[in-house]
């Protein structure tokens, strides 16, 4: 089943944020490569939802990784739903007990 993909306003932040360091750390055209890849992946996980569960952190929220980063996401429906793209290194929890979620 293809799905339509949605990114939520902050999954649009950490892409762009991930964009903008890998242009200053790699150059333009690796930050163009791996943002590739990530839109891929998105594609990828529309068609076939792969990945782990992830109830720890919020409800229906799912996860895999692509390169360095981690994609949250949820499936609504006919709707995969990205909500956020972290770092894997990246605690996902505030110590405070503000999620990212």
């Amino acid at each position: 089943m293809k799905r339509t993909i949605t990114i939520t306003q902050d999954a649009e932040q950490d892409i762009e944020e991930l964009w903008i360091y890998g242009y200053w750390k790699f150059g333009r055209e690796a930050a163009e490569h791996y943002s590739h890849q990530l839109y891929s992946m998105f594609h990828k996980l529309a068609e076939h939802p792969i990945g782990r569960k992830r109830a720890d952190l919020a409800q229906a929220l799912n996860s895999f990784p692509c390169g360095q980063h981690i994609i949250f996401y949820r499936i609504a429906g006919d709707e995969l739903i990205i909500v956020r793209v972290l770092h894997h290194s990246r605690e996902v929890e505030h110590p405070f007990g503000t999620r990212f979620f």
